[in-house]
């Protein structure tokens, strides 16, 4: 049940009661019914992420045929600490049930009192109302750098891949190593890779007589070559 500010909380567990649970089943073979191509994966999913639908539903006192938009974005309120791709799954459990049930013509007990909820990007659009990138895998997020924010890019560049400045200074301190020795040899090796761009490869063919000390500079021997 909500709280007494009336904001919707989520559920201890995913169980759900036996009529949730045949509500769940005629939702799953409408889906089947409908598009009998769906991969025995998709069904798993959809099985699994439309139970933790209808179990917010049944904590939040809401009836799953009667929601409105505003419940379905307090499924997602409640659900922002997950990562964006499985925030994004969830959501997509949850347009589907809707969709499936809106089209069903063969269950008298699927029809929905308001409507679908969550029909397209008018109504709920996770990008632009709460930021997040469902589209977008945890580790780019963490690491896409905007292009003007990098010195050196040419222009038109999107953004691009990789590791934030403070994120690899973070590795020279923490590199591994058996011997005090072998430490500062890999220590070394990352901030070559850090400062000239050197690949791996590239890096581990270097000696010190690739190293003008004079004019500061290192002679690279090209992995391609």
């Amino acid at each position: 049940m909500r709280n007494e500010k009336g904001q919707y909380s989520s559920p201890e567990d995913k169980q759900i009661s036996s009529e949730m649970e045949e509500l769940l089943g005629l939702y799953l073979t409408s889906l089947q019914q409908q598009k009998s191509r769906t991969k025995e994966s998709t069904l798993e999913t959809r099985r699994r992420e439309v139970r933790y639908w209808l179990a917010f539903c049944e904590s939040n006192d809401i009836d799953p045929l009667a929601a409105t938009t505003d419940d379905v974005k307090g499924y997602i309120q409640v659900n922002t600490h997950l990562a964006d791709t499985t925030i994004g799954s969830y959501y997509r459990s949850v347009q589907s049930f809707y969709s499936i049930v809106e089209n069903d013509a063969a269950e008298d007990r699927l029809e929905l009192a308001n409507g679908h909820p969550c029909k397209d990007r008018h109504t709920i659009n996770l990008k632009e109302d709460y930021d997040i990138h469902e589209d977008k895998a945890e580790y780019k997020l963490q690491h896409d750098l905007v292009a003007q924010d990098i010195d050196g890019v040419r222009e038109g560049s999107s953004d691009i891949l990789a590791l934030k400045p403070q994120q690899v200074e973070s590795l020279f301190d923490n590199v591994p190593g058996k011997t005090p020795g072998s430490k500062l040899r890999n220590e070394v090796a990352v901030r070559l890779n850090w400062y000239t761009g050197c690949r791996s490869v590239e890096l581990s063919r270097l000696s010190i007589d690739n190293i003008d000390w004079d004019e500061c500079s290192i002679d690279v021997q090209w992995a391609k070559l």
